[in-house]
């Protein structure tokens, strides 16, 4: 207990800088929880990777405490996500007992944030006002599952290009390629730790295009895609597949009216992620 105590009293000086690095970026569309851009914290800024399997969980378990502070329907969200992550991998996500290593999310007063990957002790997992949709939950418990952003592989200059130039210069470091990384499946443009072609934008062209195909965005606010399970399985040793969300998909009944009005155009970050069929912006598998 005492060391749990020292460990919130440490974390309520040193995430208010970490959370003060994070900016939320605001919808341009209809109502939607957004992504934030800069979403991990580094316990040690010069070892990354895409995946890190030098700090999976004992057994592929994941303990986990929510705050009394974090609110109902980021508590709907947060079991959503673990049942997505326990029924269609092999890693499960429980209650804390007893155990030391644990996931533990608070409510600070903005930003979402996690760690990558086990770091011993009970690690943090933020999920402030605008980070409770299904989509951003998944992405942050993959942080902690072990895997960083899909756009920052070593390998995805042969998929996309990132343009620096339209990146808001303070976000440009959450673009740079992760030089060591350790990929366990093809690149997925659909992948929920793909940030949108529209994260970090200055004004309204687009932060990173594909090279592969004329789809024009990437990730999903759904949850799992196929290789994101083949991910977390290739790194815990597990067998079996499961077939992930459709990156596919109209999320809204009103994404074909508002298609017609146009709104793929004038509200291109939400519209392309959230109404795809609607907007023709599927990334292509």
């Amino acid at each position: 207990m005492n060391r749990l105590l020292i460990f919130l009293a440490v974390v309520s000086v040193a995430f208010g800088a970490s959370v003060k690095e994070t900016e939320e970026l605001s919808p341009r569309g209809p109502t939607h929880g957004e992504l934030i851009v800069g979403d991990i914290l580094r316990p040690d800024p010069e070892k990354v990777a895409s995946g890190r399997p030098d700090r999976v969980w004992p057994g592929g378990v994941i303990p986990y405490v929510i705050d009394a502070a974090v609110p109902a329907d980021c508590r709907a969200a947060i079991d959503q996500a673990i049942a997505q992550y326990n029924e269609k991998t092999c890693i499960r996500i429980v209650p804390q007992t007893n155990e030391i290593d644990f996931v533990l999310v608070m409510r600070p007063q903005s930003g979402c944030n996690s760690y990558v990957g086990n770091i011993g002790g009970p690690q943090v997992l933020n999920l402030g006002p605008g980070c409770c949709s299904l989509g951003t939950v998944i992405h942050e418990f993959m942080h902690a599952i072990g895997f960083e952003h899909e756009h920052t592989r070593d390998d995805r200059e042969d998929y996309i290009t990132v343009h620096f130039n339209n990146i808001t210069p303070d976000w440009q470091r959450w673009y740079e390629i992760i030089w060591d990384t350790v990929n366990f499946a093809e690149y997925d443009p659909a992948s929920v730790m793909h940030y949108d072609a529209f994260a970090s934008r200055t004004g309204t062209a687009p932060t990173m295009t594909t090279n592969i195909s004329n789809r024009p965005d990437f990730g999903n606010p759904w949850g799992l895609t196929t290789r994101d399970i083949e991910k977390i399985q290739a790194m815990y040793g597990c067998s079996g597949r499961a077939t992930g969300v459709d990156p596919c998909q109209d999320g809204n009944s009103q994404c074909e009216g508002w298609a017609l009005s146009g709104e793929c155009e004038s509200n291109p970050r939400y519209m392309r992620s959230n109404c795809r069929i609607s907007c023709d912006s599927c990334p292509q598998l």
